[in-house]
């Protein structure tokens, strides 16, 4: 019932607003088909291998030595709520 009444509804509004299913899946195939979906994922792939390769890495490294070897550092950096508590509190 609701992809009629999508359907319906957005045939009635200019696509940039909203499109309808059929449309949805016809551009969908047409992607695929032509390799520009493919495409454009590695891209968007490679652009977040690269950011967890950068910025994740080590960052992440540090933290997790910091938090092995000090229990404060667990308290401050692991769950949002105990981390606000931690930081609310200046300390555990």
């Amino acid at each position: 019932m609701f992809l009629i009444a999508w359907e319906l509804y957005g045939r009635s509004l200019n696509p940039i607003f909203l499109s309808y299913p059929v449309a949805i899946v016809s551009a969908a195939v047409e992607l695929i088909r032509s390799g520009e979906l493919v495409a454009a994922l590695l891209k968007s792939l490679q652009g977040l291998a690269v950011g967890f390769q950068r910025g994740g890495s080590w960052s992440g490294v540090t933290l997790g030595l910091l938090m092995g070897r000090y229990p404060l550092a667990v308290l401050c950096a692991g769950p949002l709520p105990r981390g606000v508590v931690c930081n609310a509190r200046g300390g555990p």
